[in-house]
């Protein structure tokens, strides 16, 4: 098992340092549902704040100056119902005194409910909201039968730079010629290539030696979870629980790190659950309290041309785990479905899916998994080489990409 698994990239953190070895498309799509929905909504004149230092005096000087908020579009996803912007506003953005315009679908009433406790105010477009933390949307049907709730989240960049930018931080042929097996893994502070396929949970990273789970804390040893059943894959996982295909070909959850399975409830027919080519990614759904969104994709059995995307919001904070695996079925309305991809890579980075396509392509989903369209965000480097591409990523440490030519980019904030 040692020998599988090699390391690209140590203590990335701030500094980005190799250690022996070698994170504005403006579309926007909206559906509406019912007579409770946000249709649009557009953020003001926004203040900011800059810190210069005086050549001559060495003294602090706070300025403020203002920019126009529609500049930068909120996204609404009614799905998920979140609300958020694509591009991260610029650093030093006011967010504790933020207009907004908005517009309801047949004149629902919005109230915004308290940071502190389960009040509402109703909302104004004359006042300032504070959006230091995400804050609840509820519209209310006018006639009044029901409301939804919508989570609206404002980012704002940690770093001076407001450009995307990539930088290649190794070319090495001994990196290269590597086979469709190869995955690259984020672990902790550092970035992994492994031959097979791995998950990582926390600090711990797990994968499968001829059906026998196996787990490393330090991606270097790797111990036999010993008791743990013969599994045939593992696919994903959870802030508590680990999800794999049984032996008996039934799609499993361990929340004791593998020891046990139970069986998951799939909304459709088993058959159209990927076997082959899983890629999976997880992160926080800001929508409920101590909640996974959970995303997987392989080929799909009955469409070739297509991936099958299935999708589980998983509690993981009280008793009640709720939820069971969605299919999103393929439809022919959808003009920008997943394809069948040769290998898939699917990361988590400011709030949206990305995917590297065999046409050596970025895409995204700003949908959580039901469209997925050319980034315009995050190009793919033009002086990338290969013909294959590894993808891995997270907000702290930014983008990365490994090709089969042995370059290993990475894309952040500059």
């Amino acid at each position: 098992m040692n020998k599988i698994f090699i390391t690209l990239c140590v203590l990335l953190g701030a500094s980005m340092m190799l250690t022996g070895c070698l994170k504005s498309d403006n579309d926007m799509t909206v559906t509406t549902y019912g007579d409770m929905a946000i249709t649009s909504i557009t953020l003001g004149t926004m203040n900011r704040y800059t810190q210069t230092i005086s050549p001559t005096t060495g003294n602090d000087t706070i300025i403020k100056s203002t920019y126009t908020g529609s500049g930068y579009p909120l996204s609404i996803d009614q799905l998920g119902r979140r609300i958020y912007n694509e591009t991260e506003l610029p650093v030093g953005t006011d967010l504790k005194h933020v207009v907004v315009s908005l517009s309801t679908l047949n004149g629902g009433i919005v109230a915004i409910k308290s940071l502190t406790s389960d009040s509402l105010t109703w909302y104004s477009s004359n006042d300032s909201i504070d959006f230091s933390l995400p804050r609840i949307f509820r519209v209310f049907a006018i006639d009044g039968s029901g409301s939804r709730d919508y989570t609206v989240t404002l980012q704002v960049s940690e770093t001076t730079g407001l450009n995307f930018e990539w930088k290649m931080v190794a070319d090495k042929s001994e990196l290269g010629g590597w086979d469709e097996t190869i995955q690259l893994v984020m672990f902790k502070d550092s970035v992994y290539m492994a031959s097979v396929p791995v998950v990582v949970k926390g600090d711990v990273a797990y994968t499968l030696n001829e059906r026998q789970l196996m787990q490393s804390a330090d991606f270097v040893n790797w111990q036999p979870v010993v008791g743990a059943p013969l599994m045939s894959s593992l696919f994903a996982k959870g802030t508590k629980e680990l999800f794999g295909i049984g032996t008996d070909g039934l799609v499993k959850h361990s929340e004791d790190d593998g020891l046990t399975w139970t069986d998951e409830t799939l909304d459709t027919d088993l058959e159209l659950f990927p076997t082959e080519g899983l890629a999976s990614v997880t992160w926080n759904y800001v929508n409920s309290d101590s909640t996974d969104y959970v995303l997987v994709a392989g080929n799909h059995p009955q469409a070739p041309a297509y991936m099958a995307v299935w999708r589980k919001i998983s509690q993981y904070g009280g008793n009640d785990k709720g939820g069971q695996w969605v299919y999103m079925p393929l439809d022919e309305t959808n003009n920008y479905m997943l394809m069948r991809q040769g290998v898939l890579s699917l990361a988590y980075y400011n709030n949206k899916v990305l995917a590297i396509n065999d046409g050596l392509t970025m895409l995204e989903s700003r949908d959580q998994g039901i469209t997925w369209k050319k980034s315009n965000n995050y190009v793919v480097p033009s002086a990338m080489t290969g013909t294959q591409v590894r993808l891995a990523a997270s907000d702290a440490n930014g983008v990365w990409l490994l090709t089969n030519s042995g370059q290993l980019w990475h894309g952040m904030k500059r």
